[in-house]
């Protein structure tokens, strides 16, 4: 189990790096500021919101379920995974030749 967290916080890294190096390729530097408000108001809205969402189905199953220990936890973690639905979709459309540019 801490191997597998450990390599989670190791791919997150990663990943932010990535993704930030996508913000700011095309980014100009007059608008840099604006930018990086933009994207750290973001990168800390959207997980809070993701928690909060679960934590309130998590709440609220537990105390309708027979056996909350299970059912509500289920549900959360049902409610996480579709999260992240929208960003598959949203990246089921970014083109190749978009995503090359920030690639530069």
């Amino acid at each position: 189990m801490r191997l597998l967290v450990f390599a989670r916080g190791f791919g997150l890294g990663f990943a932010f790096i990535a993704i930030q190096t996508a913000v700011y390729a095309q980014t100009s530097v007059e608008d840099t500021a604006q930018a990086t408000a933009m994207f750290s108001a973001n990168r800390q809205a959207a997980p809070a919101f993701g928690v909060a969402l679960t934590a309130a189905v998590l709440a609220g199953v537990a105390t309708d379920s027979a056996s909350p220990e299970f059912g509500a936890y289920q549900a959360a973690f049902w409610v996480s995974a579709m999260l992240f639905v929208p960003a598959l979709i949203a990246a089921w459309w970014v083109r190749d030749e978009d995503a090359a540019a920030t690639l530069r």
